[in-house]
This record gives C-alpha cells, sequence and structure tokens, in this order.
C-alpha cells in the first residue's frame, strides 16, 4: 500500500513520520486489498490545547474509508483515527463474509 503524509502548517518530524507509517503498516496486515492511504495533519491555530488534527483517507477497491481525530498531540491524534478506521475495516470484512458468491448474504438457520 502506498501512504502519503501530508502536514499543513508545520514541518513533519521524521520521528512522527516514521510512527505513522508504522501504524499504517498494522492496516496493511488487516486487509492486503488496500490501494493506497492519504494522512493529513493540520495544526489549527487555537487557544485550546487540542490543536492538532489528522485525517486519514483510505482507497481499495470499489470502497473508500475516512476518519479524522483532534487531540493534544499528533500521535494521539493519529493513533485514534487509525483506531476508528480499523473499525471500519472489520465490519467491512464482517459483512463480506456473510456474503455468498452469488451476492446472497448468508444468515443463520436453526435446523431441529
Amino acid at each position: 500500500m502506498e501512504t502519503k503524509i501530508q502536514s499543513l502548517h508545520f514541518n513533519l518530524r521524521p520521528g512522527l513520520e516514521n510512527f505513522i507509517r508504522d501504524k499504517m503498516d498494522t492496516l496493511d496486515k488487516l486487509y492486503s486489498r488496500l490501494e493506497a492511504a492519504m494522512v493529513t495533519l493540520k495544526l489549527d491555530h487555537t487557544k485550546t490545547k487540542e490543536n492538532k488534527k489528522a485525517e486519514v483517507s483510505l482507497r481499495m477497491p470499489g470502497l473508500h474509508m475516512f476518519a479524522k481525530d483532534k487531540a493534544e498531540t499528533f500521535e494521539q491524534a493519529v493513533a485514534s483515527a487509525i483506531q476508528d478506521i480499523k473499525h471500519q475495516l472489520q465490519r467491512h470484512k464482517d459483512k463480506m463474509s456473510n456474503v455468498q458468491p452469488n451476492g446472497n448474504e448468508v444468515t443463520e438457520t436453526t435446523i431441529f
């Protein structure tokens, strides 16, 4: 999976870039059909401590996922957004495992 990282209003530290790439690699292990990812980091010029924003966009065949979060540090914001993406991926995988090749949804049936 190709991962692009964009930082707005600040210079990206190499340590933060490595942190993001490591976290994104965990998504690639969870779902192998990922094509590309875009991580955008924004620094809001507000007086609150939670002024670091992270947006994660994920693309795969026939599907696009997006999550964002705001926190005191970019690491916290990225970790939270990626956790949201993991939940979306898991729901997608669960949904796909309940579909037969002909497109019909599999339902559980109890036979007595």
